[in-house]
């Protein structure tokens, strides 16, 4: 299961706001938290960071959340660390650093920084590596793995994000390597407050304008992913109970639109079963055959099976009565599959990963779960 986390930035954001977050975060059970201090906004002087950002870390260790602190190779030098001698970052309070801009190629200082003494755990950034593996090989040969994590980039400049297919491409390398990955999600809720021209900070820039909840269910299904953060500070809490809901359970919610022709006593069973593709995966088509028996469907002309349409086996299925179909392609009608709904179009890369019965999933109706979330946010804004 992945660990949740959230981000938060004490030269953007208030106290309060972040109090808010923080207490908001223990009660849903994330235990993450990212921040950075690259900014010289950060800092008093060269090794004393301010006020806010003492607070964030004090309050971090009060609550028991894990802070993973972003630098770069100036703040390194600025605080007087050395690759063998981290203490500078013990000494603020910082056991967790992420390396950003300034340590893209020296793999062999990075090694070294993986066998500090001073009990600093090193978390790459994997989205910055042009070749990962050379990373991974120098920690292998002169560092300690068991020090070392990746998590990927988040980008708030507009269409700069990674693709979904490389991103999960480097996590599935380091994951070979016993190494643990991470990733970031955005929110639609959330205050924008790194790039006034952007929208979302997130890894994949498919991401970037998709409800969390489904961001969360396509890297959950990977199941490739350690960490999970909001690179957002201010994320909803609709936002982060749907999320807590899909990871601490593996399932993942697949928004749908109902016909209305459909009984709703059936369509109130199907929102409520746990449901899992064949492992047998169809070519064409994705199965569930936990619907059948669900009750009767009856018979109606043959529509067109639309792509990411929904059907159900009607009463000419026979045993089969009731089992749930989802269309990978355009097909035409048949008169034994009666279509009930289709699944929302920013769901297509979801159902392509929980094919094969990776995670269990739910449906959910698509309007009332953007409605939720919308509701949330106006009250967050008042």
């Amino acid at each position: 299961m992945s660990l949740l986390g959230i981000s938060l930035y004490p030269h953007l954001q208030s106290e309060a706001v972040m109090k808010q977050q923080l207490n908001l975060a223990v009660t849903l059970g994330y235990s993450q938290v990212y921040t950075t201090v690259q900014s010289p906004q950060a800092w008093n002087g060269p090794t004393q960071l301010k006020p806010p950002f003492q607070w964030l870390i004090g309050e971090c260790r009060k609550l028991g959340l894990t802070l993973h602190v972003d630098i770069n190779r100036r703040v390194m030098e600025q605080v007087g660390a050395q690759p063998d001698d981290l203490s500078p970052f013990v000494r603020l309070g910082i056991r967790i650093i992420r390396l950003d801009f300034g340590f893209e190629e020296d793999h062999e200082l990075v090694a070294q920084m993986t066998c500090n003494e001073d009990g600093v755990l090193i978390e790459d950034n994997a989205s910055m590596q042009a070749e990962p593996i050379n990373r991974i090989k120098a920690i292998q040969r002169h560092g300690n793995l068991e020090n070392y994590i990746a998590v990927h980039n988040f980008f708030p400049h507009p269409d700069t994000g990674m693709s979904f297919t490389d991103t999960f491409k480097n996590a599935k390398l380091f994951k070979a390597c016993g190494i643990r990955t991470g990733v970031f999600i955005n929110s639609l809720d959330a205050d924008n407050l790194l790039f006034r021209y952007g929208h979302g900070l997130c890894t994949v820039e498919n991401h970037r304008y998709k409800p969390a909840y489904l961001s969360a269910g396509e890297l959950t299904a990977t199941g490739m992913f350690d960490y999970i953060f909001f690179g957002d500070g201010n994320p909803s809490r609709t936002e982060m109970e749907q999320v807590q809901e899909i990871v601490h359970h593996h399932c993942v919610s697949v928004p749908v639109y109902f016909n209305s022709r459909l009984d709703d006593e059936l369509r109130q069973k199907l929102l409520n079963v746990v449901l899992k593709s064949r492992s047998d995966q169809p070519e064409f088509i994705l199965r569930a055959t936990q619907t059948r028996g669900l009750g009767h469907v009856p018979a109606h002309p043959g529509s067109d099976r639309d792509k990411l349409c929904i059907t159900l086996d009607n009463e000419l299925s026979g045993k089969y009565e009731g089992e749930l179909q989802i269309a990978l392609k355009s097909m035409p009608g048949v008169e034994y599959a009666t279509v009930i709904g289709q699944v929302d179009m920013l769901a297509e890369n979801l159902i392509s990963l929980i094919r094969y019965g990776k995670v269990a999933f739910r449906l959910v109706e698509a309007e009332k779960i953007r409605n939720a979330t919308v509701g949330q946010e106006q009250t967050h804004q008042e």
